[in-house]
């Protein structure tokens, strides 16, 4: 039986699995205005707004891969002061998050199979 898991530190799992997808279509719509010549008919504030927004997206999206092995870490303390019966390896978990700071979507596979697991033994939500 799966039991209900509190913690919030998942959020910022999630947050890196979700943001980048966002944040890639923020940036084909500016990259799609920029080369297409659509800028001539859009407004300079819109054009500005949507640049402000991919450059503080981006700046959300590198803090919360910096936290996600940190987030991991909480996350299973937090699992495992419960008896959901799923003991995460930790160290599997934090080492995925580090070397994903060099290895592109690392992160995001191994936040997905973590938030996977954590949803099939303790009922994420």
């Amino acid at each position: 039986m799966a039991s209900q898991a509190e913690s919030r530190w998942w959020y910022f799992i999630a947050g890196v699995i979700v943001l980048p997808v966002i944040w890639f279509v923020l940036f084909s719509i500016v990259l799609s205005i920029l080369f297409t010549g659509v800028d001539r008919i859009i407004t300079a504030e819109l054009v500005s707004i949507l640049y402000n927004m991919l450059a503080l997206g981006g700046v959300i999206i590198f803090l919360l891969v910096l936290m996600f092995p940190i987030a991991i870490y909480q996350d299973q303390k937090h699992i495992q002061k419960e008896e959901s019966g799923w003991q995460p390896n930790i160290v599997l978990y934090i080492l995925g998050g580090i070397l994903g700071f060099g290895i592109p979507l690392l992160q995001q596979i191994v936040g997905f199979i973590y938030l996977y697991k954590r949803h099939k033994y303790s009922m994420l939500l």
